[in-house]
């Protein structure tokens, strides 16, 4: 299974079914309900960035959830964080979270947002 599907099967279990997108959300989202995107960000492999692919096992993460409200901004970031320390603990993608992660101010579309990063320590695409 790649990188990101195992992300994507992971946030998904704490965001929703059908709620969490590699770089970006299908254009027919329903932003009603929460979701996230999130994105291969770097690592320590100079190649592993968004413009190519490199070392999977020491990726940088990071997860943007949306929502048009802020309680459940904490909700899902918090689960996220279970989620992934859940995987971390069975040995699925050992990762340590990077700090409390920030907000995103709202806009136009009354959507509010929280960033949280993960950095990749150990990837096993067999796993």
């Amino acid at each position: 299974m790649s990188l990101e599907a195992t992300l994507t099967t992971i946030a998904e279990g704490a965001i929703g079914a059908d709620r969490v997108f590699h770089i970006e959300a299908d254009e027919e989202i329903d932003p009603s309900s929460d979701y996230a995107v999130f994105s291969i960000v770097g690592g320590e492999d100079p190649a592993n960035t968004l413009a190519g692919h490199g070392n999977y096992s020491t990726a940088r993460v990071q997860f943007t959830i949306l929502s048009k409200r802020s309680v459940n901004l904490i909700a899902k970031a918090k689960a996220l964080r279970e989620a992934m320390a859940t995987a971390n603990d069975a040995g699925t993608l050992r990762n340590l979270p990077q700090g409390p992660g920030f907000d995103l101010p709202g806009d136009e579309t009354q959507l509010r947002g929280r960033v949280g990063e993960f950095q990749i320590t150990s990837y096993d695409p067999l796993a």
